[in-house]
């Protein structure tokens, strides 16, 4: 009953601050690696998508719908409870990965879990899992507003602060796309569902962790 509750506070939230967010979100200006990901990534368009965001973040995920509509790529949407399919794509974020450790073994698993587990138990089922990271702005260690400095992007940004990190730096996004990971592949390298979500989950943080440490760094991307 509570979380029926909570889920549906969750999608009024999100039906109210998306408008909200629109004009800003149509405004903005981005670039994105590589360059005419449509093609570049390769996606197999008859496979089903699923991006992966580093923070849980609805601003993120307003920037990463438009650059997809834009750039041909399948358009992510909130996944609720329904798993993806070739004709809609799913985002997924960061914490939902570590949560595939902290929960295993409890009844209640994460959506990667879940995911997952209908990869291994359906044969021709398969999830294209793309790592993806927006940047808002320049990096802080190039930042000459002290305005835009203040809400220089973060990953620890919360909801409303990520807000008007949106409304500072939209003009300047960049959108970095990793390689796409196929979940069938690493089942059958390893033949048990655990061992490959714990070995995509890896991959996975790999991908994400050089393009944030690099931007904390101070190097420059837009």
């Amino acid at each position: 009953m509570m979380t029926a509750l909570f889920n549906f506070l969750v999608a009024c939230a999100y039906a109210l601050v998306r408008p909200i967010a629109r004009p800003f979100i149509v405004s903005m200006r981005y670039l994105v690696v590589p360059s005419a990901p449509g093609s570049a990534l390769e996606l197999d368009p008859h496979k089903p998508v699923c991006y992966v965001l580093p923070q849980r973040s609805w601003i993120d995920l307003f920037a990463l719908d438009r650059i997809c509509r834009e750039q041909g790529l399948p358009r992510p949407q909130r996944s609720e409870r329904a798993l993806p399919s070739a004709n809609r794509a799913a985002v997924m974020y960061l914490p939902a990965l570590l949560e595939a450790f902290v929960l295993r073994g409890r009844a209640r698993r994460s959506e990667l879990s879940r995911l997952l587990e209908v990869a291994a138990k359906t044969a021709d089922y398969d999830v294209q899992i793309v790592p993806v990271s927006i940047f808002w702005g320049r990096s802080p260690g190039q930042e000459t507003s002290l305005f835009r400095l203040i809400f220089a992007d973060s990953i620890q940004a919360g909801r409303v602060q990520k807000f008007f990190i949106m409304l500072a730096n939209g003009r300047n996004v960049l959108a970095n796309f990793g390689v796409p990971l196929s979940y069938r592949s690493y089942l059958a390298e390893v033949a048990d569902s655990s061992r490959a979500e714990r070995k995509l989950v890896g991959v996975v943080l790999d991908e994400l962790t050089p393009a944030v440490e690099t931007r904390q760094r101070g190097r420059q991307y837009a």
